[in-house]
């Protein structure tokens, strides 16, 4: 071989030396890991419950993440599901309900971010949430209220922890426990992950005949200090594949044509169902999808014409398939369609009718809704309207169906803001409105002091 040969050749040798060395030392791809946190631990100031547990058939949080080779973690919200979960027999301390029960539901409602160490396990993870609050009266199958909490991030980290100081006087005795977070380190990938927060922003009343008593009253329970604690394990590979419900079973329903305004259908999860069903939400025609998940469902005052139910259920992997029902109301005899005396008529009165209140401070009002029609009125509600520049406080609430006669009480409370002119009068309306029973409105007066 010629000198000039010998060059080339250990020219190329270095090359590909070069080339081989980048290779082995270059960026590391992008891979998929899968968190599953099958036990964990919810601390609301001063009340613990377990929120995760196998051993009671909870089915696991689950995140399915895209990990860069710098430890980048991102995922979209729709990859983050956590399993609705009850707690029973809250007391209160209000005679009106006095013990409760809660279904807390954990949603991402933004993209997911953080970093996972693949080689140590090591990760923090924050998640935009929001957590849904239906309470129920003890034992019960129907809510009276459904408060949203939104605008925070869980913050979880493979450090910290929580304790539990415990409670020996509860049934059964809460031992003292340390909740310590851990690295998913391997050859096992176990681990730990500890979000703490100083307070939760308050709630919104979304629907519920008591929403506007039962939400302040979960502001004190979300207010305080609190945390999350998560353990399971954090694994590269593909994504789980989603298992959506079946559709579900509609066993009864009114007949396929009826003279009655009131219909009432019976549902329960498809008889082959792989899956475990955490719930059902129902509508008919185009109305929002609204839980259901006592396998029972009535609507009142429907008119006449050709409708449509729609159920369907849910799992830790989202809503599943739609199970439909159609029937036709007539409109003959004995139907508000042909005789007014039969229906509703929706009518709203509120107390007191002013209030003197220092800027920054709260004031309460009520508005009894009442249906003073032969008939039902149905998907009844109350709404404030109130000058934002002046006063801030909720907006609506729902009194749900309301039987001829009957009527229902609801609590806004309402904050005068700091920057409201003393002697100012804001005049407040409150509008009360049915589906298919009109709608009526009232006025207050708040005097800032």
């Amino acid at each position: 071989m010629t000198h000039l040969g010998r060059k080339i050749g250990l020219a190329l040798a270095a090359l590909v030396a070069i080339v081989s060395f980048s290779a082995m030392t270059g960026a590391a791809q992008a891979a998929n890991y899968n968190y599953t946190l099958d036990r964990g631990v919810i601390q609301l100031s001063t009340t613990w419950a377990k929120i995760v547990d196998p051993d009671l058939s909870d089915p696991p949080a689950r995140l399915s993440a895209e990990v860069a080779g710098d430890g980048t973690l991102t995922a979209p919200k729709e990859n983050f599901s956590f399993p609705n979960k009850t707690i029973e027999d809250l007391a209160t301390g209000e005679p009106l309900l006095p013990m409760v029960d809660a279904k807390i539901a954990i949603a991402a409602n933004g993209n997911i971010t953080g970093n996972l160490n693949a080689a140590t396990g090591v990760s923090t993870v924050s998640i935009p949430t929001k957590a849904t609050i239906t309470v129920y009266p003890a034992n019960s199958a129907s809510s009276v209220a459904r408060c949203g909490v939104s605008g925070f991030s869980l913050g979880l980290s493979t450090t910290g922890e929580l304790n539990d100081p415990g409670d020996p006087g509860a049934t059964p005795p809460r031992p003292a426990t340390d909740y310590e977070a851990a690295p998913f380190a391997p050859p096992s990938f176990d681990g730990a992950l500890v979000a703490t927060w100083a307070g939760l922003p308050a709630s919104v009343a979304e629907a519920g005949s008591l929403a506007g008593l039962v939400c302040p009253a979960v502001d004190g329970l979300i207010g305080g200090p609190g945390g999350i604690w998560l353990e399971g394990d954090a694994k590269e590979g593909t994504p789980p594949i989603p298992k959506k419900p079946l559709a579900p079973k509609i066993l009864t329903g009114p007949d396929a044509t009826t003279d009655s305004n009131s219909a009432t259908f019976t549902y329960e999860k498809n008889a082959a169902e792989p899956t475990t069903i955490t719930g059902f939400d129902c509508k008919i025609e185009s109305t929002d999808w609204a839980p259901c998940d006592s396998g029972s469902k009535t609507y009142a005052g429907v008119q006449p014409g050709t409708h449509t139910f729609s159920v369907r259920a849910k799992n830790i992997d989202g809503d599943g398939a739609v199970s439909t029902r159609d029937w036709t109301v007539t409109g003959g005899p004995g139907t508000c369609a042909t005789d007014p005396s039969l229906c509703g008529k929706i009518g709203v009165k509120v107390s007191p009718k002013s209030k003197t209140v220092k800027r920054g401070k709260k004031a309460t009002f009520t508005a009894k809704v009442t249906n003073s029609g032969g008939g039902a009125a149905a998907g009844s509600k109350v709404c404030l309207t109130a000058p934002k520049k002046f006063v801030g406080g909720a907006k609506c609430v729902s009194t749900g169906n309301l039987a001829a006669g009957k009527s229902k009480s609801v609590k806004f409370k309402v904050t005068v803001k700091k920057k409201a002119k003393k002697g100012k009068k804001i005049s407040l309306s409150f509008k009360a409105s049915s589906t298919d029973a009109g709608s009526a409105s009232a006025k207050a007066t708040v005097k800032v002091k």
